[in-house]
């Protein structure tokens, strides 16, 4: 099964109930969420039990519900009895990585250079060694926040955010990553800038990597 504990869903408003899979942070719970998200696509969910729309989270998957319409139940039933087989299978559906090229020019590199005890060249090859998943999608739209940030590349927020991040800002804090879609304030670590206009195709599930502009 894909969940071996049965899972119960909240009311996180009227209109919307989320299942959630844990309460940390982690690789492991984003891709059980994003697997059954794929899968819900993939049987066409949206239009059938009340469904109007599926939002993951890093550890929760959100159904927003016609409520005159909504079964919860079956929507429930099908969670929990998603079997292992088919969350793989909703894997296939996986893109190819999409790459991000990036000017390490960010305000930030060499504070977070100092802070990791790192050269800038180490945080430049650390952040363009992994590929990224984007777990969510939210905050501004079209701000992915990624999960694959090396360990090494932990970095607290600013203790003030800025009041102004320019558009295509690529950027981590703690152990997520992310590039800034439009001008907007923002406390995360600035270590370049890429093509802001790539985020407006990018949903959750999408993989990415960074390239250094030379």
């Amino acid at each position: 099964m894909a969940t071996k504990n049965y899972v119960k869903p909240a009311y996180i408003s009227d209109t919307a109930i989320t299942f959630s899979f844990g309460s940390e942070i982690s690789d492991k719970i984003s891709g059980i969420v994003l697997s059954i998200y794929r899968a819900a696509q993939n049987q066409k969910l949206v239009g059938k039990w009340g469904i109007l729309d599926m939002v993951p989270g890093y550890n929760e998957l959100a159904f927003y519900l016609d409520t005159a319409n909504a079964e919860v139940s079956k929507i429930t039933e099908w969670v929990n009895k998603l079997p292992e087989n088919l969350i793989k299978e909703s894997d296939k559906t996986a893109t190819e990585p999409i790459v991000f090229m990036v000017k390490y020019n960010g305000a930030d590199l060499d504070r977070v250079a100092e802070y990791c005890k790192l050269s800038v060249r180490d945080i430049i090859e650390l952040h363009t060694s992994p590929v990224y998943t984007v777990a969510i999608v939210g905050f501004l739209p079209h701000f992915p926040y990624l999960l694959g940030l090396p360990a090494a590349l932990q970095t607290p927020r600013l203790e003030s955010p800025r009041k102004s991040v320019p558009a295509g800002s690529v950027a981590i804090a703690g152990l997520q990553a992310g590039v800034y879609p439009s001008v907007s304030p923002g406390g995360w670590n600035l270590l370049g800038l890429t093509d802001h206009e790539q985020l407006k195709t990018i949903v959750p599930g999408d993989r990415i990597v960074f390239k250094e502009i030379v």
